[in-house]
């Protein structure tokens, strides 16, 4: 069967599923796939994996059931569902248009429809105004009550009309039953070859005794139709967002490479290998170290000095794995608005519980750098998805905690100069600002196969998920799982059997609440994860930047154009050049690249990011434009000098090599405070040495050390200029003495440091015509470094609107055309 004949036609507003059927261990993996229209509530497990070395495969058997299901063909009897669906939405247009032109008469016309409706109902039962309002005549009371509360009823009404909409929509009965085996009967299996890596993933995911329903990329889009590729892969953050659970698969125990074989001499009498007792000693310890289970730690933290050094064996094992180096999976997890689940072979446990366990593992060995080499890879991933993962506190309300936590950041703002005070929430910002902050926190420090996949995997992220149109049925019932609703059931209760005589209607009020509260407490712990309480989920914003950068609907953009319209995008939609951060200054491989134009392949590091998410009133605002059909960026600039001073690596040798030979040079590595400490030391040694005739043993010693705290310092310089990488800047020009040691990539003798409102880099341009003028009309530049801001500029955001134009007043800022 060829993959024309196995992957039907999809509509765009359709995604496939696929169900893994049942069997042990050693059966063959067979799968079907169903197409479900994106509106239809589907319950599935999204999973986020490492693809593997795409040459060495492995056959499955799967088939596809029947033609793609669309909206009128998902319920059965078809006609009855698709008439009276069809008369209610009539029905709401209808008392949409009447509202439109009556509204005032029918507001007034329900609230004394609903008036009466809840004195008819309250009027009987034996309630009556409270002990302090006795005064008021029961009846009056009762319809001072119904006359506040007259629109509820109406209210009601309307809510449960949506409702029943919204299910008759979204089919949520569906969900009652799992996929029918007796579906597959008639069907025929082909063959499809997937990694090894994903065919292992099938093996240790599946039931014995039911099918089980996933989402997985290899195999829920056609890899051999690439229209179908583009439009199902711009749909994948809302397959992440609405799975019901997202389960992120690192491999077997023995990791992608070794597959799932073990030498004999690691198996222990219990079956069990060295490498999965590591590994479930690593998600016991995992398990033991989160949640509530760290209010006794007396109880769960008892582990063995066996069991904790295999814990440790295992972490290590789990974050070498090739996830964690992954641009992709950030979305991925970062979307998901389910459980997210970690799993190595069959053992498994909760994501946060994981990264609970490695900071606790970090905390107990502080000082254990190659451990914390090896926790660096999934330390990034957990810090992006902390910055940047979906909340219910963004989501589902929390307006007022929102005004409330930015006011008190306001207040506490005029009276500190912390700059993440100033800071504004990551969801709270433009699509635009998330996407540049996406891009700058994930530049150059995780794996994808096209350098274009830089914007593409990050865009969800930044777009965000959030509720949908379909909320009502999972509004409905959070409302009926809430501790609101089993309060006011509650005190109903109370108000209702209390009053009357009978032992027995007070036991049955005190059952009814007992088991109002353990059905809140079920909810919390399971409801609230079914996909039937769960809404509608999308992820929007994100079609401009499309347009911004792909050019031709039909024909994927050069790296070139792709990379220069993302650039210009960011920069006209900010007003900003803080991409210029990201700029690969001369490292890119493609010539044709525009120098400013970043490629998002240079990490930029976290200095650079939290002075971009950093808030600032009177920062001065970036003057620039682009010109020669947008290849060319012409800006204006505060010159801070010239570069005089290039060491390179082998001129570094020499310096560590000879300690006092080139101290000056050494002084110049170290910042502002630390060039002045040494130059205080040293002018202390030369007077005790000039001074003193005689020394005693107490005065030597103290020289003595005088000296080291010297050469400790010469020696920090050192190390500070090797840390710089190759090639290191510095210039003697006054108005640059703050910036210290720099790193300038391909810097040399004779470039321009110019400072650009809004980046955190100084920009090292080199002139294309050596013998113009640096100030000469018409004059282009070359992007061939960046510079670390100064500490001092860094605190302050740069500079401020009243400082830039001094400094133009002044003659400093001039017009430079980069190309």
């Amino acid at each position: 069967m060829s993959t024309h004949q196995l992957f039907q036609p999809i509509e765009a507003t359709e995604f496939r599923v696929v169900h893994l059927l049942p069997g042990k261990s050693d059966d063959e993996i067979r799968c079907v796939l169903e197409t479900r229209p994106s509106g239809i509530k589907t319950r599935y497990m999204a999973l986020s994996y490492q693809w593997g070395d795409s040459s060495n495969t492995r056959p499955i058997r799967i088939a596809h059931l029947g033609p793609p299901i669309r909206h009128a063909a998902v319920a059965s009897p078809k006609k009855f569902h698709d008439g009276w669906l069809a008369a209610l939405k009539r029905i709401g247009k209808t008392l949409r248009a009447a509202a439109e032109q009556y509204g005032f008469h029918i507001r007034v016309i329900s609230w004394c429809l609903g008036t009466w409706l809840l004195w008819w109902l309250i009027s009987p039962l034996p309630v009556g105004p409270p002990s302090w309002l006795s005064w008021i005549p029961r009846d009056v009371y009762i319809a001072v009550m119904c006359m506040m509360c007259g629109t509820g009823p109406v209210g009601i009404t309307t809510k449960a009309v949506k409702l029943v909409v919204e299910v008759a929509r979204t089919k949520p009965w569906l969900l009652a039953r799992d996929f029918d085996i007796r579906r597959t009967e008639h069907l025929h299996f082909g063959a499809l070859r997937v990694t090894n890596n994903l065919e292992l993933a099938l093996r240790y995911l599946r039931q014995e005794r039911r099918p089980r329903t996933l989402w997985i990329d290899a195999m829920c889009i056609n890899q051999a139709d690439e229209d179908e590729k583009k439009m199902q892969i711009q749909r994948m953050d809302l397959v992440y967002a609405n799975a019901s659970s997202v389960v992120i698969w690192l491999g077997g125990y023995h990791g992608i490479e070794n597959g799932d074989i073990c030498e004999e001499s690691s198996v222990a009498k219990d079956g069990n290998c060295v490498h999965r007792r590591q590994i479930n000693a690593a998600f016991h310890l995992s398990w033991c170290r989160s949640g509530w289970r760290n209010l006794l730690p007396w109880y769960f933290h008892r582990e063995k000095e066996r069991q904790a050094k295999e814990a440790l064996a295992g972490l290590r094992d789990v974050y070498a794995r090739g996830w964690w180096n992954r641009l992709w999976v950030i979305q991925e997890v970062a979307l998901a608005t389910g459980r997210v689940e970690i799993q190595c072979g069959h053992t498994k446990c909760e994501y946060p519980d994981f990264r609970s366990a490695q900071l606790s593992v970090a905390m107990r060995y502080p000082r254990n750098q190659a451990l914390r080499q090896q926790f660096g890879p999934s330390e990034r991933i957990g810090e992006t998805i902390r910055h940047f993962g979906y909340s219910t506190f963004h989501d589902q309300g929390g307006d007022t905690a929102k005004m409330l936590s930015r006011g008190m950041s306001k207040v506490w703002g005029r009276f500190s100069n912390d700059r993440s005070l100033h800071e504004i929430p990551f969801h709270e910002e433009p699509f635009v600002r998330r996407l540049h902050r996406v891009l700058v926190k994930t530049a150059g420090q995780f794996q994808c196969r096209d350098g274009r996949d830089r914007l593409y995997a990050v865009m969800g992220i930044a777009g965000g998920a959030k509720m949908g149109n379909a909320t009502m049925l999972a509004g409905f019932m959070g409302f009926i799982g809430s501790h609101a609703a089993s309060s006011s059931l509650a005190r109903l209760m109370d108000s209702i059997f209390l009053s009357s005589a009978g032992s027995h209607l007070k036991s049955l009020s005190f059952a009814l609440g007992f088991a109002s509260s353990l059905w809140t407490i079920f909810y919390d712990w399971r409801v609230k994860h079914w996909t039937i309480s769960r809404p509608e989920y999308i992820v929007t914003g994100y079609r401009e930047v499309l347009d911004a950068v792909a050019g031709a609907p039909q024909k994927q953009p050069s790296r070139v154009r792709f990379f220069t319209g993302l650039a210009r995008y960011l920069s006209t939609e900010t007003g900003s050049l803080a991409f210029l951060d990201a700029a690969a200054c001369g490292e890119d491989a493609d010539e044709d690249m525009p120098s400013w134009v970043p490629n998002w392949t240079r990490e930029v590091g976290e200095p650079a990011y939290e002075f971009l998410t950093g808030f600032q009133e009177d920062n001065a605002t970036d003057a620039f434009r682009f010109v020669e059909d947008g290849t060319a960026l012409e800006l204006l600039g505060r010159s801070r000098g010239a570069v005089h001073v290039v060491q390179t690596t082998a001129e570094l040798n020499l310096t560590q090599s000879a300690p006092w030979h080139s101290a000056f040079e050494k002084c110049l590595a170290l910042p502002v405070d630390g060039r002045q400490a040494v130059k205080t030391a040293m002018e202390v040694i030369r007077e005790i040495v000039t001074t003193s005739a005689n020394l005693t043993d107490a005065e030597e010693e103290l020289l003595s050390l005088s000296v080291k705290l010297v050469e400790t310092s010469l020696e920090t310089g050192a190390e500070l200029l090797s840390a710089g990488g190759p090639v290191l800047v510095y210039s003697f020009d006054k108005r640059a003495g703050e910036m210290g040691y720099l790193r300038a990539g391909q810097a040399a003798r004779g470039d321009r440091i110019v400072f650009v409102p809004g980046c955190f880099h100084h920009l090292v341009l080199r002139r294309l015509h050596p013998h113009t003028r640096p100030a000469a009309e018409g004059t282009r530049w070359k992007l061939v470094g960046l510079l670390t801001m100064g500490q001092a500029s860094w605190s302050k955001g740069g500079c401020s609107k009243g400082e830039w134009a001094q400094y133009r007043k002044d003659g400093e800022v001039f017009k430079y055309t980069i190309v």
